[in-house]
């Protein structure tokens, strides 16, 4: 009586699975059922849901930071010509300007006879006094005007005949009024002779190598 009280005791107590016998003694043995097999079910399909409403747009970002400098450009066309500018206002009067030549004469000096193969100088003209050389002048009816030239108080030159027969040759000065209170110093007219004389001498070593004779 007291065996049969505790197998039933023991079959309250522990699950289903597990089956008691009794054995001799009364000395019980277990045996553990085997594990129930399972399967995954398969993934259920599924849809994309409707879009749904374009959200509010955000705040505007933090200004960025000035980027680094670009390369210069290439230099662009030549633009159009302006307009042309207003006239512009009319400028002061100047001041009054030195006096011109208020009297011109026109002076010759006398004539030299060359005869063939001969050079000379003819007297110069000479400008009157209060006068200055302005322009300058000769004649000749052949052979060479070496050089006629102008000397401020009067106007010299040198001519040479190389050819067969005898030449008149002379000079002209074309002279002008001195401005009021100006005058050619006597400093300035000598070194005015001084200049002609060279002159001369000059042509005359030129003409003697040429084999010409001064005139007489």
């Amino acid at each position: 009586m007291r065996a049969f009280f505790v197998v039933v005791c023991l079959a309250l107590s522990v699950p289903a699975a597990v089956s008691f016998a009794a054995g001799s003694g009364g000395t019980g043995s277990s045996e553990t059922g085997s594990s129930s097999k399972y399967q995954t079910g398969s993934k259920g399909a599924y849809q994309s849901g409707a879009k749904g409403k374009t959200g509010k747009t955000g705040k505007t970002g933090k200004t960025g930071k000035t980027g680094a400098h670009g390369a210069t450009g290439a230099t662009g066309a030549t633009g159009a010509t302006g307009a042309t500018g207003a006239t512009g206002a009319t400028g002061a009067t100047g001041a009054t300007g030195a006096p011109g030549i208020s009297a011109v004469r026109v002076v010759n000096g006398a004539s030299l006879t060359l005869l063939s193969g001969q050079f000379g100088s003819p007297p110069n003209a000479t400008c009157p006094a209060g006068h200055t050389a302005v322009g300058t002048g000769f004649y000749t009816d052949g052979g060479n005007a070496d050089f006629v030239l102008n000397f401020n108080s009067f106007v010299g030159g040198f001519f040479t005949n190389d050819t067969s027969g005898t030449i008149e040759v002379d000079v002209q000065a074309t002279c002008a009024a001195l401005p009021a209170g100006a005058s050619i110093s006597s400093r300035t007219r000598s070194s005015e002779i001084v200049t002609y004389l060279a002159d001369v001498a000059a042509a005359t070593k030129t003409a003697e190598a040429a084999g010409l004779k001064p005139a007489r």
